[in-house]
């Protein structure tokens, strides 16, 4: 396993955590809320006989059973879900029931975990005296600061793992959508090899005449396919070489057939009057506007002479647009294009007229298999492309599913967290409401407390998230800015959530009668 690997094990190992922190914060925020409701039968057992510890020791029990049925129902969905998840990593772990990891990490983790959740609500329940539960439960509401620090750990949780979602999907969708330079879409790449070399012109023609193929090209150009070498922006001298006095560019050499640009959708910026890839002999060549720039020439770069080792010197004849021969992660570099025969393994680029002519491929497939005698393999680039960035891209789909368990649980606990406000203010509620309130102005009193909380919790995510991602983000020298607009999107949206879960609560108890709720008092 390398660095990379296991950096990702500690990643999401740690995230793991923080999720089943957030379910453990749930079960205390329920289990308290819920504690309303159980005020009257807890009074009673104390009433009764039942001791302090009796009581904690029932509610741990309680817990623990949860916890470990919990473990065994989350070892069994694993179990299911691991083919997707191994081929989503392109690892090969394994579960077995009756495995040492089932008999005994289940029982032991799930107990631990049992106790865990299961302290604070256990000792919080069972310290009240029983009058106080047997009336209204009123011991049990005087303070609310622990749910209000838990749900807000909860929301800054729910915010980060928010927001690095959403800059992973801006960053992916930018590596998607930003220009290469050439037209990787219905560009299909066709490994040619040596005993082919003598007759791949003849191969190309027979499949430029191919129904549905606009265009094709030998060379030996492929995506992240060869490195740089040096060229020399003037006379190159061998007795001057160690002190480096000529300059020089540090470019990427790329051979063409009269097809090349039309095929990759290069774009030719300015050329020499009546400049044509036909016309070009082995003396001049064409560069990217990078290498001009390099050199100093700007947009004065044509006649201009680029020298060889050997001192061979070739022509600036045309200036094309910059196009990406690598991923994202690197640099741009220069390119120069030479009017010769590729060496090497050559490959033979075709471009698709249109998603409707696939099927060409097959009368390509019958000349390959005809002439080399092989079975016919093919790639389209931008399926090369996207290979380069799997692992953010699996990355990706991982955060999609911590974030949406995180935003689950952090509303499930807000959800808890409402029925215990409403449960409370429902007097309140209801003498506002005699006094003139209306239920718009009651459901906002209700969930102002939790916007300010996801607001709050947004304002401490956000700078965490920013700085967790620098990271991420620096793998890549082409990359997406993180505006504040991310965030506040991220935030608005995690709101309007949260009042989908809490209003349907708010709107019960503003829409009750007065009467039957203050009937008593």
């Amino acid at each position: 396993m390398n660095i990379s690997d296991i950096r990702q094990v500690y990643l999401f190992s740690g995230i793991g955590l923080v999720i089943l922190l957030l379910g453990v914060i749930n079960y205390v925020n329920l289990v308290t809320a819920k504690a309303l409701k159980k005020a009257k039968e807890i009074g009673l057992r104390k009433v009764v006989g039942a001791g302090r510890k009796q009581l904690i020791a029932f509610e741990l029990l309680e817990s623990i059973c949860f916890a470990f049925l919990s473990m065994i129902m989350a070892f069994a969905i694993t179990e299911r879900l691991l083919n997707s998840f191994n081929q989503l990593i392109d690892k090969q772990i394994s579960l077995h029931y009756w495995s040492r990891e089932f008999l005994l990490f289940v029982p032991v983790f799930g107990i631990f975990l049992g106790l865990l959740a299961g302290l604070y609500p256990s000792f919080y329940i069972s310290r009240f005296k029983p009058l106080s539960l047997i009336g209204e439960g009123s011991g049990l509401v005087k303070k609310s600061l622990v749910r209000k620090t838990l749900a807000s750990l909860q929301f800054i949780i729910a915010g980060i793992m928010i927001c690095v979602t959403v800059i992973m999907h801006s960053q992916m969708s930018y590596l998607r959508n930003k220009s290469l330079g050439f037209e990787k879409n219905l560009l299909v790449n066709i490994e040619m090899y040596q005993d082919i070399k003598d007759r791949s012109s003849s191969f190309k023609n027979q499949v430029s005449g191919i129904a549905g193929i606009a265009s094709a090209t030998i060379t030996h150009w492929e995506y992240v396919g060869y490195t740089s070498t040096f060229r020399y922006i003037e006379k190159f001298d061998r007795e001057a070489k160690e002190s480096r006095n000529t300059p020089y560019v540090e470019t990427t050499i790329l051979a063409a057939d009269n097809d090349l640009l039309t095929t990759m959708g290069v774009k030719i910026l300015y050329s020499k009057p009546g400049f044509s890839l036909e016309a070009m002999d082995s003396t001049q060549i064409i560069i990217s506007e990078l290498f001009a720039s390099k050199a100093g020439w700007g947009n004065d770069a044509l006649g201009r002479y680029v020298y060889n080792y050997d001192e061979e010197r070739h022509e600036v004849v045309a200036v094309i647009e910059d196009f990406h021969s690598t991923t994202l992660k690197e640099e741009l570099q220069p390119t120069i294009i030479e009017k010769a025969q590729a060496w090497g393994d050559e490959n033979l680029l075709i471009r698709l007229e249109s998603e409707d002519h696939i099927e060409a491929l097959d009368e390509v497939a019958k000349l390959y298999e005809q002439q080399l005698d092989r079975p016919f393999e093919y790639q389209f680039v931008n399926d090369e492309i996207d290979f380069y960035y799997r692992k953010e891209a699996a990355q990706v789909k991982l955060f999609n599913t911590f974030s949406g368990l995180a935003i689950f649980l952090s509303l499930l606990g807000l959800l808890a967290m409402t029925f215990y406000s409403v449960e409370q203010r429902r007097k309140e509620v209801s003498i506002r409401k005699v006094l003139g309130a209306s239920v718009q102005r009651l459901i906002l009193m209700l969930n102002k407390e939790y916007s300010i909380l996801v607001l709050l919790a947004f304002l401490i995510a956000s700078p965490i998230a920013y700085y967790a991602m620098q990271g991420w983000l620096e793998e890549f020298k082409y990359r997406i800015s993180l505006s504040p607009l991310i965030f506040i999107g991220a935030f608005l949206g995690f709101l309007a959530l949260s009042w989908l879960v809490t209003i349907a609560q708010s709107l019960k108890v503003s829409r009750e009668n007065p009467a039957d709720v203050l009937r008593d008092e």
